[in-house]
């Protein structure tokens, strides 16, 4: 689903500049219209708010299909296993989207202390 800016007045850029400003940085709709008037684009406060509120929630629908996954969400479990008469450290991971655990066995642990 595309945004449509059929029927606005003004280009596509200017529409999303403002909007941009408004919802990325703490400022007021007047602080947006004076700062576009720096840039020589003459738009009032109120039509930057209809900008707000027409296109913010189609453009936050738009970024979050194209949003990748941030985090991977793992689970882990350590202990100690005695193993021929000997203390090791084993460590058992697994990602929450694959069935196979992780596990690692470890022969001797070394803390360094600083």
């Amino acid at each position: 689903m595309a945004i449509s800016f059929k029927g606005a007045h003004f280009p596509q850029e200017i529409i999303l500049m403002g909007v941009r400003w408004y919802v990325a940085y703490p400022l007021s709709a007047r602080h947006v219209e004076e700062r576009m008037e720096e840039r020589g684009v003459h738009v009032d406060h109120s039509t930057i708010n209809r900008w707000v509120i027409k296109y913010s929630p189609q453009l936050e629908a738009a970024f979050h299909r194209r949003k990748r996954p941030v985090w991977v969400s793992w689970r882990m479990d350590e202990t100690y296993i005695k193993v021929k008469g000997e203390w090791r450290y084993l460590v058992w991971l697994k990602n929450s989207t694959d069935s196979t655990p992780l596990n690692f066995l470890r022969l001797n642990v070394y803390w360094i202390e600083a």
